[in-house]
């Protein structure tokens, strides 16, 4: 009997042990899964941290990007701004050089009327200079002729009337009174010419610097 009771204690002892070591493993298993659940806590954790890192290097990268594309958009709106300068110049540059070369049709025009007319003008002075020097000639072969005369008829009379010498003195002051407007122009026609030729190639000189083209300025 005592055998029996001290089995029953042995018994309710093993029954308390194994409760106890089933309470002791529920506990450690209880701590175990925390663990696990703490682990994978972690682990998740730092896929959003990396996560969260590497959308942080890309906001700072677009950020880059963005600061970028706004100096690029600063420098293009200051070659705008200088493109629109450079366009309003040349349309004021264009209506410049339409009004000069309105001008210098106007004057080209004018130019070629007055040549036009100093050509007729000079045509005209060197034909009446072309008159002088005949009438000159032909007053001079009056003289010389005139000058001969006496010398050829060497049996005349002293006293007898030279008809020929008086047609020829006659003619000679009928062409020297036709002539006398002409003698009057004849030492001034030469410079004349010549200052005039001068002017026409002034003048020509002029036309051609009007007719380059205007080059505009960046």
């Amino acid at each position: 009997m005592e055998e029996l009771g001290i089995m029953k204690e042995n018994l309710h002892a093993a029954r308390q042990d194994t409760l106890k070591a089933r309470s002791e493993l529920a506990e450690l298993k209880s701590r175990s899964d925390n663990y696990e659940r703490m682990a994978d806590d972690n682990t998740t954790q730092l896929g959003l941290n990396h996560t969260l890192k590497e959308k942080d290097e890309e906001l700072e990268a677009v950020l880059k990007e963005m600061v970028q594309a706004h100096a690029q958009m600063a420098v293009r709106d200051e070659e705008l701004e200088r493109t629109r300068k450079q366009l309003r110049f040349a349309v004021r540059t264009a209506a410049g050089a339409r009004s000069i070369a309105a001008i210098s049709r106007a004057r080209q025009k004018t130019a070629r009327m007055n040549c036009k007319a100093t050509k007729e003008e000079l045509k005209r002075e060197q034909a009446a200079h072309e008159e002088l020097k005949l009438t000159w000639r032909q007053l001079i072969d009056i003289i010389e002729a005139s000058e001969e005369a006496p010398k050829a008829d060497k049996t005349k009379s002293p006293h007898s009337h030279d008809e020929t010498g008086c047609k020829y003195k006659t003619k000679y002051k009928m062409l020297k009174a036709e002539t006398r407007g002409l003698q009057t122009k004849s030492p001034d026609l030469d410079a004349t010419i010549e200052a005039r030729s001068r002017k026409r190639k002034v003048d020509g000189e002029m036309e051609q610097q009007n007719e380059r083209p205007i080059k505009l300025k960046r």
